[in-house]
């Protein structure tokens, strides 16, 4: 017969290992991997800048959805497939946190973000398409 505390500890594992199992995190990528993995046509890559700043130079196969409009955000974002991988970034890493976050409570099960944003991926010698 399994004591109380066996139980407990028993209940306690199980939901951990279930809160482990779903529990998602935005993975932060450098230039390089960022690179190597956007080149798969099975990936969501979105620039999450405003319009503006996207005309001067975004990463080509880009969909740009801007952060700041919250409204069409939300409403882009019904669109996308929450089991494909979904690839963010903006200027510097900060919006396309903030936006992964929110794709993370939104469901989607894998999100990356280009640390540094397009600042750093021109830093590493990406090119940009205008």
């Amino acid at each position: 017969m399994l004591s109380l505390k066996r139980i407990l500890a028993l209940i306690f594992l199980l939901l951990a290992i279930s809160y482990g199992l779903y529990a998602q995190e935005i993975v932060h990528q450098d230039a390089i991997a960022f690179a190597n993995e956007i080149d798969s046509a099975s990936v969501q890559l979105i620039d999450v800048r405003t319009p503006s700043e996207y005309t001067e130079g975004h990463i080509t196969k880009s969909t740009l959805i801007d952060w700041k409009d919250q409204e069409q955000f939300q409403l882009a974002v019904k669109k996308l497939d929450k089991n494909k991988p979904v690839y963010l970034y903006c200027r510097s890493g900060r919006r396309s946190t903030d936006a992964g976050n929110y794709l993370i409570k939104q469901g989607f099960k894998q999100v990356f973000n280009l640390e540094g944003g397009i600042q750093a991926w021109q830093a590493s010698g990406k090119t940009v398409e205008k």
